[in-house]
């Protein structure tokens, strides 16, 4: 039964049977509740679990910056971004800030003095996230909105987070052959530092151990390699980056033709990943790169939309996880947005959910080509009290585990570590979350193969007992599996367009076949990997779908296999008869798809708000006997249909707080209460034109014109 004192691991007491196992024990654990578990644990000095998740590894599995003392990569959540300045005068300054959100490298003995400066909610340990791998812009009506509007994003930033681009590749120069790309930011390659500087410019942030992040390439300095004047080391090996990009802003002048939905937006890269398609970098770094984009953004005086495919299970799925009120805090302001992928495991088994009053057992399988380890994040309502039991496939373990909130209880034997956590109340969301975790006993080994059970008993709590459950290392439950509650962090973020994949394309031109088709998906119907809502608290996710179940794009040169982005051997299927494009699916080049999109709205109308983009693309967005009646958790609103969301676009303009294109007396009246000082900028953002917190009279002019007139972008 869960009781109140606080200590990281008990196992002596509250296991009632342990089979084949010995209990460990670690140091009490710091009281600070702004530390969620997995940090109260390395704050007392033991081993991280969770291995390849937290990256860089240290005895084993806590990520750790490249230093003499090793540094945990820790997220804070703030009270406010101003609460940034506590931590830099406490002597930790931010590695990176978005809004509410810092990314920060402390030792572990500085993880519970942070946890105590003022404005500081919650830290958390960064995750490392997983790409969602595996004739569109004609059927979701790019072409009709280019036509009929004559937008194509000119003017509009595209800023894509991902595993690089091939910047020779023709589909991202102009018709003189220089350059779309505005800068890349490469994480990953270190010719900045490693040339002394004389390659690249200085990246924003450091490693967290004081040497340069990557490097960063201008435009100019990509043209001089373009002319072979230059060096460029920036390279895209594994080619989702390329891909996704082309989805987003491909012009179409490499050879077949193939246009992306905003083909003149300019474009801004952070590669975050490294030579394969699981070297992905840390939430931090994304964070990083997100306020770089944002910086480019604001030098410029440009619309900016964001485009990350790639997410994580790992968390409460309730738009409260530090990296999801970064994307909130980011869409804030006028003329942002960003797009992320629902993800690709609606049938991959998961996610399980139900009610553990009674007792319920869950059970996975762990198999050869997943046994590296394994772990289970269940989420519940706070005052639930639950009892754990945890057997490996030998039977062996432990059963009726009464754990302390804050608690790990561990037990190993000589094959297996085994924890189990119970955290106290999440101040942020009022849940508790109950971690299971297998990892190896020796570093570099592997847990036992087979099946193993989780036993959920509910003791008789206030709520119901219900439960959700994410295997983290996408083992499978072999039994009460749920594909909903399915779409990945940080897609369940408020602030984010979550995009969902269907099938439009069945086959496409190879070099030995025209009409090429690898399998025989339903046109038009939902892709089967296709990400389900809702979020665990409710809301509608995906926000809407569009084309991603076969997707031709960019082929990056650096991608030698042709098919590294779905990890199969090289299929000369997926090669485009043209040899620059490949086929490839998953919600990864739906969501760039969708930032294509919005570049072509805030083209339109460049003071849009992110609320106002995700309104006009919702309610623009078709239905068929498909999607049946929407919303609903699987299409969200519908399928994207980019010409009805410019044109609704195109409408909104200053005072028309409804959008709905036309400014009223009312309005008005709204907007001269905000100037006065008797109402927030919440009651109409688009009084403030200028998205500096304040109505002008020149603002209320543009209004009264707006409303005698006619709103015009």
């Amino acid at each position: 039964m869960l009781g109140s004192a606080l200590y990281l691991l008990a196992p002596a007491r509250g296991l009632s049977e342990l089979v084949g196992y010995q209990a460990r024990s670690l140091a009490r654990a710091p009281s600070a509740e702004q530390l969620d578990l997995q940090l109260k644990r390395v704050a007392s000095g033991a081993q991280a679990p969770i291995v390849p998740l937290f990256g860089t590894l240290l005895a084993p599995g806590l990520a750790v910056a490249p230093t003499r003392l090793p540094k945990v990569a820790v997220l804070a959540r703030l009270e406010s971004a101003a609460s940034a300045a506590e931590l830099s005068a406490a002597g930790y300054p931010p590695r990176a800030q978005v809004g509410r959100v810092a990314a920060l490298a402390l030792s572990p003995n500085e993880l519970s003095s942070v946890a105590k400066v003022p404005g500081v909610l919650r830290l958390q340990p960064q995750l490392q996230h997983r790409l969602h791998l595996d004739v569109n812009t004609a059927r979701n009506h790019a072409v009709e909105a280019r036509v009929n509007s004559g937008v194509t994003g000119a003017g509009v930033l595209i800023g894509v987070i991902d595993t690089g681009i091939d910047w020779r590749h023709g589909d991202f120069r102009h018709a003189d052959g220089s350059t779309r790309i505005r800068a890349v930011w490469d994480q990953v390659d270190d010719s900045f530092a490693n040339s002394g500087g004389a390659v690249g410019s200085l990246p924003p942030v450091d490693d967290g151990a004081g040497a340069p992040l990557g490097t960063v390439y201008t435009a100019a300095q990509i043209n001089a390699a373009l002319a072979g004047a230059g060096t460029v080391n920036s390279r895209d090996l594994v080619g989702h980056g390329t891909h996704a990009a082309g989805c987003a802003a491909s012009n179409g002048l490499a050879p077949g033709g193939y246009i992306g939905v905003a083909p003149a937006a300019e474009i801004l890269m952070v590669r975050a990943g490294g030579e394969a398609a699981e070297d992905f970098n840390l939430v931090g770094d994304v964070l990083a790169g997100l306020q770089w984009l944002g910086e480019q953004a604001d030098q410029s005086g440009q619309p900016l939309v964001v485009s990350m495919s790639f997410g994580h299970h790992f968390g409460a799925h309730d738009g409260t996880d530090a990296e999801e009120v970064a994307i909130d805090d980011f869409t804030s302001r006028s003329g942002r947005a960003v797009a992320v992928s629902a993800g690709n495991e609606r049938a991959a088994a998961i996610h399980t959910s139900g009610s553990a009053l009674g007792s319920r057992a869950l059970q996975l399988a762990v198999t050869s080509e997943s046994n590296d380890f394994l772990a289970v994040d269940c989420w519940l309502a706070g005052d639930d009290v639950v009892d754990l039991g945890f057997f490996d496939p030998d039977g062996l373990g432990f059963s009726d585990a009464d754990v302390t909130p804050g608690e790990c209880v561990q037990v190993e034997n000589r094959t297996n570590r085994v924890s189990t956590c119970v955290d106290t109340v999440n101040p942020l969301n009022g849940s508790r979350e109950v971690l299971f975790l297998a990892e190896p006993r020796d570093h570099g080994g592997t847990i036992t193969t087979g099946t193993w059970q989780i036993v959920l008993r509910d003791e008789g709590g206030v709520s119901d007992g219900r439960y959700h459950c994410w295997s983290v290392n996408y083992q499978p439950f072999t039994a009460d599996v749920d594909s909903t509650a399915t779409v990945a962090m940080p897609a369940t973020a408020r602030g984010a367009l979550a995009v969902g994949a269907a099938s439009l394309r069945a086959s496409w031109p190879s070099a030995g076949n025209p009409n090429t088709q690898i399998d025989s998906p339903v046109i038009d119907d939902i892709a089967f990997f296709s990400s389900s809502g809702p979020t665990r608290d409710g809301r509608f996710k995906p926000d809407l779908v569009t084309g991603g179940n076969w997707v031709l794009s960019a082929w990056s040169e650096g991608d030698g296999s042709g098919s590294a982005m779905a990890g199969i051997p090289r299929d000369e299927r997926r090669v485009s008869a043209d040899g620059t494009h490949v086929a490839s699916r998953g919600t990864s080049f739906s969501a760039p798809q969708v930032a294509g999109a919005v570049a072509l709205m805030l083209e339109a109308n460049s003071q849009l708000a992110a609320g106002e983009i995700g309104d006009r693309l919702r309610t623009s967005a078709s239905s068929d006997a498909f999607t049946g009646t929407v919303p609903n958790p699987l299409w969200g609103y519908g399928k994207l249909d980019v010409a009805a969301a410019v044109a609704k676009a195109a409408l909104a303009c200053v005072a028309d707080c409804d959008g709905d294109g036309e400014v009223t007396v009312n309005e008005l009246v709204t907007g001269v209460l905000i100037a006065l000082g008797d109402a927030g900028i919440a009651a109409c953002p688009r009084a403030d034109r200028d998205d500096d917190g304040l109505v002008t009279i020149d603002e209320l002019t543009a209004g009264v014109l707006a409303a005698l007139h006619g709103c015009r972008a």
